[in-house]
């Protein structure tokens, strides 16, 4: 228990910590009077459109769950609907990436699956944001002047998710190479209940679907990025924005400093590689920050009503008591049998 208490405090502290040096970056070089006096200024008159993408982009994201777990179980788009939201709200909120660990643990119990068949799809979810992301860093590329920086991350995020798609796919693979021991030992530890999860990056059809979803919800972001944009008089062409989309995204995933200011950071530095004022560009990051967290203090709460959660099925470090891994794992069927 002692244990435990000192990992959590050791996790807080070096979040807090991280967190307080990306917020001395974003401010380090800009006139704050400035950058308030921006956001002062946001016109308040895009936010019923800015309301109706956010609506699109929840439907879209829970789409993509249901067709991401078909494998696994059925679950309709109005069960996934809380639990997306909730998931997006736990990850603007926790450091190291808390947040996918939470809802792995909340979405095993409340939908009767196993948490490693999640643990998968989670793989899977997130490998096909970072695909989606690399595209958008590549075609940008190509048409932007986004500097060194941000070119060595295109780089860096095309190769790692090729690598990451191969790996995948070796480890879905449902007839393994290895001996009759070791089969049985990894059954024993769960590992094909992993590899059934990530299931989806070896089904062409159901691979397409979630690709396919994964590329309309972030280009859905785009769209919510430039009407947030318009309401702070920020103009640039429409590839900024899929290009800031992938690159704040990418800097949410930073696991040590809460993800939104992560986001923060990338944004900002994503709108000054494209040459737009810092102060303006600090302002729009922020207002942006608040476009996409501020719904959550509504929209949380009821989605953890619409799903019955307790406080403590929320927090981070809750252990369920049982879960389907206690269960032994069955070996595998025959080829043919079902």
């Amino acid at each position: 228990m002692a244990a435990r208490v000192r990992v959590h405090v050791v996790r807080v502290l070096l979040g807090v910590g991280a967190t307080g040096a990306f917020v001395w970056l974003i401010l380090r070089d800009v006139h704050i009077g400035e950058v308030g006096r921006a956001l002062a200024g946001a016109n308040l008159a895009f936010l019923p459109e800015i309301a109706a993408v956010y609506v699109v982009r929840f439907w879209l994201r829970a789409l993509r769950w249901r067709v991401l777990v078909a494998h696994i179980k059925p679950v309709s788009v109005r069960d996934a609907l809380p639990r997306v939201v909730l998931s997006q709200g736990a990850n603007l909120v926790l450091p190291f990436q808390l947040g996918y660990g939470v809802m792995i643990q909340i979405s095993a119990r409340k939908f009767g699956m196993s948490r490693l068949h999640l643990l998968g799809a989670e793989a899977v979810e997130r490998l096909m944001d970072g695909v989606t992301f690399a595209v958008f860093l590549g075609v940008t590329m190509a048409f932007l002047p986004i500097g060194a920086a941000f070119r060595g991350l295109t780089v860096f995020m095309l190769v790692g998710t090729a690598l990451g798609v191969l790996l995948a796919s070796e480890a879905a693979r449902p007839a393994s190479p290895l001996s009759p021991a070791r089969n049985a030992r990894l059954r024993r530890w769960g590992g094909a209940r992993l590899a059934e999860g990530l299931g989806a990056v070896r089904r062409p059809r159901q691979l397409a679907g979630v690709s396919a979803l994964s590329a309309a919800i972030w280009l859905t972001e785009a769209v919510l990025f430039w009407l947030t944009a318009r309401a702070f008089g920020l103009h640039a062409e429409p590839l900024v924005f899929v290009f800031l989309v992938a690159a704040a995204n990418v800097g949410a995933a930073i696991p040590i400093a809460q993800s939104g200011v992560g986001f923060l950071l990338l944004a900002q530095q994503a709108l000054i590689a494209v040459r737009q004022d810092p102060e303006l560009a600090t302002a729009y990051a922020i207002g942006l920050q608040g476009v996409l967290s501020l719904p959550f203090l509504v929209l949380g709460p009821l989605a953890a009503w619409q799903m019955r959660l307790s406080l403590a099925e929320l927090l981070p470090w809750e252990r369920p008591s049982s879960s389907p891994e206690s269960q032994p794992e069955a070996a595998p069927q025959a080829p043919g049998v079902r």
